[in-house]
């Protein structure tokens, strides 16, 4: 499976163009992995997800839109799309394993914007980068967020499209997957990339953790090369969002890790 076959969500509410307006903001961080990886400790420590899973709440005054305002091509129209297809791919993957548990699934709609925008979770701006507000249940992304890390990194950074990813290995130093491409479910041989085009000191890691070692990690470990699994940021990714959310701060610890990882494999 390649980035290009990822089926882009036709849950979007595109307010791009439609310009915006200051306030107080409160935005939660943490994106759709975030949210993900509560779910895990919640199942484990015995709370209850469904009370953050259900979701909806106000639009905050914008009816959905499956498409832009007007029909003029944007300069960040490719951007818009790669958002859409890894929303759409998470929908893909997670819908038919949270009915296999036995939890409803209402999947999050995508919200991109200029600038600023209002959420139930305060206004959204740039700033916050992307975020998931479980208020209103949705995703909100400002498109320039990509603009600001390349200005924020300078010239060391710089965007390609799939296609161009064999020519870019060789030089690559450190390659993560940040795609479900190679998720259980996602298809046969699935992987983003091609390790034997790195160099010999690349590290690779993938923030796919279903299954722990994926295609890309396995022709990676083939190599010699040195790979790091997703579980770990799965964690630690959760901990700050459990705490918020429960009040309990939970420890992140070797003993945690492997009663997720014998969960994982008992699946």
């Amino acid at each position: 499976m390649r980035l290009d076959d990822l089926r882009p969500t036709e849950n979007v509410d595109d307010r791009r163009g439609r310009g915006g307006f200051g306030g107080p903001r409160l935005a939660m961080g943490g994106g759709g992995l975030g949210l993900v990886a509560i779910l895990v400790i919640s199942w484990l420590a015995g709370v209850d997800p469904m009370q953050f899973l259900a979701g909806g709440g106000p639009d905050a005054g914008y009816g959905p839109a499956q498409m832009q305002n007007s029909g003029a091509p944007r300069a960040d129209d490719d951007e818009y799309r790669f958002a859409r297809q890894i929303v759409g791919s998470a929908e893909d993957v997670w819908s038919p394993i949270l009915r296999g548990e036995g939890a409803s699934f209402s999947p999050a709609t995508l919200t991109t914007y200029d600038r600023t925008t209002p959420t139930s979770c305060g206004t959204g701006s740039s700033s916050a980068g992307p975020f998931y507000c479980p208020a209103d249940g949705r995703i909100y992304l400002d498109l320039s967020f990509f603009d600001e890390l390349r200005d924020r990194f300078g010239a060391g950074v710089s965007a390609h499209p799939q296609a161009a990813a064999p020519d870019l290995l060789g030089d690559c130093g450190l390659l993560v997957n940040t795609t479900s491409v190679g998720m259980a479910g996602k298809g046969e041989g699935g992987s983003p990339a091609d390790p034997a085009r790195l160099p010999a000191h690349a590290v690779v890691t993938d923030i796919v953790y279903v299954p722990l070692q994926t295609p890309l990690l396995t022709a990676a470990s083939a190599r010699g090369l040195k790979t790091v699994d997703g579980l770990g940021m799965l964690l630690h990714q959760a901990a700050p969002g459990f705490e918020r959310w429960f009040g309990r701060k939970p420890e992140v610890t070797p003993e945690l890790r492997r009663l997720i990882v014998a969960d994982i494999e008992g699946h």
